[in-house]
């Protein structure tokens, strides 16, 4: 699962998914909080290997975030017009609102979906700089001659 789609979101929280999306969530999609403020979406089958690496945090470190994905988990199935609702709770957490609109992101293995101006503002402090940094810091500058 791969793009970014901007989309609209209704009253009761619905969200249209682009086909390229929802072939690749399938027909059961948990959804949580995921760390950056946005809701994480991802398909029902690949819940488990998410929980057993949060389970494996120590609560020392890691009780802040156990708490928060954990307990925010939901399970929800597109409807047949490919909407997924996401529960009030999560559209809070994400700031998702009707009159703001939302921002899909396939990351592979998993979709986030963000507020439209908190993912602008995410992605407005990702500069041409950052970006070479950031490429250089997992290896791809010399892949791409930067």
């Amino acid at each position: 699962m791969w793009g970014e789609f901007e989309r609209g979101m209704d009253e009761k929280g619905r969200i249209v998914l682009p086909p390229e999306l929802r072939l690749g969530l399938g027909a059961e999609v948990t959804l949580t909080r995921a760390p950056d403020g946005a809701v994480l979406a991802l398909p029902a089958n690949g819940w488990s290997a998410i929980e057993a690496r949060l389970q494996g945090v120590s609560p020392l470190d890691g009780a802040a975030l156990l708490r928060r994905m954990l307990s925010a988990r939901h399970d929800v199935r597109p409807d047949a017009l490919g909407r997924l609702i996401v529960p009030r709770f999560l559209r809070e957490w994400a700031g998702l609102s009707t009159d703001n609109g939302v921002v899909l992101l396939g990351l592979g293995e998993h979709v986030e979906i963000w507020s439209r101006a908190r993912w602008h503002d995410f992605a407005a402090q990702f500069t041409a700089e950052n970006v070479r940094i950031a490429a250089k810091a997992v290896g791809l500058d010399t892949m791409f001659g930067i």
